[in-house]
């Protein structure tokens, strides 16, 4: 497989644009601006007249539809997108609705070079880094560009792939490498042939061979670039943010306390940090299964059963297939006798789906190709799970960076 050193690297030598929704009317952006608009307004709490008038910058978004959501609610807008062959598609889409006097600036730097250059400090009301940002390394540089280029209480909108949400995707990843193996088939013979029943079960704006492209090949798609958000937090905290509001929640909701006592920033985090690891399940499944309380044997096991999988998608060693089994049945038998936040249904949900994996880890093992297949293809349990990969969090800058 080749190595790519940046994501857009990765999209650059691709002849598909992998998030081009490919809007054609006015309908088409009034239907995703009404996505985005829940998203912003009822689950991030932000409401949409923040960015009237607004300075915002945009890093990465591909072909520009969430921008030109942030132009039809009135922003100013920024563009960095170092893909090239994006910049004809966002340009043609600004001047189709419109908005090209919204669109202030768009440039092809890349992260790297974009906080090079020294450009734009506190100029910006936000800036937001939607899907490639878990995959900059370090971490540090994205921080420090971010405090340096955002106004004093600014937000940073992030949307990056989560640690333990990303399971299901790395497991995905697992079934598609070993039926190519078993097969001899290509990619997206053996996409289609596992995902495309269970891609038909839900709503997207996309074809099938973007999301293959975007996932199941993408080389970033890995438990070693997935962001765990304790350590974002944290490290947050440390260059001068405060998390505002984050989906799925982040801030124990059910936490009250006097009106007129604030609390601390450590406090805060240490509310945020909590809620994080009692809610692992929550973000595994995409359904709300929290413990009462951390469990650090939940957490290594969970932690393993990550690493085991991702393994699996380099090599399909039988011991550790058989590793990521007796890992799937603790889970399976864990989840209907501990007490944790969660209704009977949703835990009902959650047995099922994790003995449909034990039963196609066990296809799998058994070199049982056409098996395996059909069972994805038909297995209600797994056609429905998706689990929670992609985290939002929105960050508030409270003054000069305390790195």
């Amino acid at each position: 497989m080749m190595e790519y050193e940046a994501l857009y690297e990765y999209y650059e030598g691709a002849e598909i644009l992998p998030t081009h929704g490919n809007f054609t009317s006015r309908q088409d952006l009034l239907d995703y601006e009404r996505h985005r608009k829940d998203l912003f307004l009822n689950k991030l709490s932000l409401h949409p007249r923040f960015f009237a008038g607004a300075d915002v910058l945009e890093i990465g978004p591909d072909t520009g539809e969430k921008t030109l959501v942030y132009a039809q609610w009135g922003a100013n807008c920024h563009v960095v997108e170092p893909n090239r062959k994006a910049h004809p598609v966002l340009n043609n889409y600004f001047k189709q609705f419109g908005l090209g006097e919204r669109l202030k600036s768009l440039n092809a730097l890349d992260l790297k070079q974009y906080a090079e250059s020294g450009l734009d400090t506190d100029r910006f009301d936000a800036v937001v880094a939607e899907g490639f940002i878990y995959t900059v390394r370090p971490g540090r540089m994205w921080m420090d560009l971010f405090a340096r280029i955002l106004k004093k209480d600014g937000l940073l909108i992030l949307f990056y792939c989560e640690k333990f949400g990303g399971f299901i995707e790395l497991f995905y990843k697992v079934i598609h490498q070993r039926i190519m193996a078993l097969t001899g088939m290509t990619s997206f013979e053996a996409a289609r042939a596992i995902f495309q029943n269970k891609w038909d079960s839900i709503p997207h704006t996309r074809a099938l061979e973007a999301w293959v492209f975007d996932v199941l090949e993408n080389p970033f798609v890995r438990n070693g670039f997935f962001y765990d958000p304790v350590w974002l937090c944290r490290a947050m905290q440390k260059h001068g943010f405060r998390l505002y509001s984050a989906w799925p929640n982040y801030d124990d909701k059910s936490h009250v306390c006097w009106f007129k006592q604030p609390m601390s920033m450590q406090e805060e985090l240490e509310h945020q940090v909590d809620t994080i690891r009692r809610n692992r399940l929550t973000h595994l499944f995409g359904r709300t299964h929290a413990l009462v309380a951390q469990d650090p044997e939940v957490e290594r096991k969970l932690t393993r059963l990550l690493r085991v999988s991702d393994g699996l998608i380099s090599t399909f060693d039988m011991a550790l297939a058989q590793e990521c089994q007796d890992l799937l049945q603790w889970l399976k038998g864990f989840m209907p006798e501990r007490t944790m936040l969660a209704s009977a249904a949703d835990t009902r949900r959650a047995v099922k789906a994790v003995a449909s994996l034990i039963k196609i880890m066990e296809l799998l093992m058994a070199s049982k190709a056409t098996e395996a297949i059909s069972f994805c293809a038909s297995d209600n349990a797994f056609i429905e799970t998706w689990g929670m990969p992609s985290h939002f969090s929105i960050f508030h800058k409270l003054g000069d960076s305390t790195s």
